[in-house]
């Protein structure tokens, strides 16, 4: 199970456009709550990796910042997604007259959000290839092949659908960490 899990997240990776048309019916995670076994583990590791992290690279150690960059780690992915997936159905029934179900517009945002799990893996494991992050833009590329072969729109609802839900995979994580930073301003991070 795990093998053909590992196989599956590589092919959306590396070719999206093999998966996109099944990825409602041939996913491993197909049937189950994406929260379950796709979402939450992936937000697990990341916090996970953050405090690792924390504890290697940082100049002077803080055990509070040491509790605390991990839970905000965890809570901007988690919390991101959700108003992701908030807003992708919002903006299909509203702009684009297309009544997404939940099970489709969570699927759709978990996928789009593989890059950015991955490069926050990536970071967290060499925190000074900073540049790595003009690799989210290859989530505008996921979004733009789940627009058109998953959710079957046309171009120009697939450049809307594309832009906005773009924005709020790559912003909606930097926003959320923003926020629980100003919400906790006596601990230096």
């Amino acid at each position: 199970m795990l093998s053909h899990t590992v196989s599956y997240i590589y092919r959306l990776l590396v070719h999206p456009e093999s998966v996109a048309a099944s990825v409602m019916t041939d996913s491993p995670f197909a049937g189950k709550s994406i929260y379950k076994g796709f979402v939450l583990p992936w937000c697990a590791v990341v916090a996970v990796l953050t405090f690792f992290s924390y504890c290697v690279y940082a100049e002077e150690f803080r055990s509070e910042a040491a509790v605390l960059k991990p839970v905000f780690a965890f809570v901007s992915l988690f919390a991101s997604y959700l108003l992701s997936v908030s807003l992708c159905k919002v903006i299909s029934r509203r702009f684009l007259g297309k009544d997404l179900t939940g099970v489709v517009a969570e699927t759709v945002m978990a996928y789009a959000f593989l890059p950015v799990y991955v490069l926050r893996v990536v970071l967290c494991v060499m925190p000074n290839m900073f540049f790595l992050k003009a690799l989210l833009l290859y989530v505008l590329y996921l979004l733009w092949i789940f627009a058109g072969d998953t959710l079957n729109m046309n171009e120009r609802e697939s450049q809307i659908f594309m832009f906005v839900n773009g924005a709020a995979v790559i912003l909606l994580p930097w926003f959320v960490q923003t926020v629980l930073k100003m919400l906790v301003p006596n601990i230096a991070m």
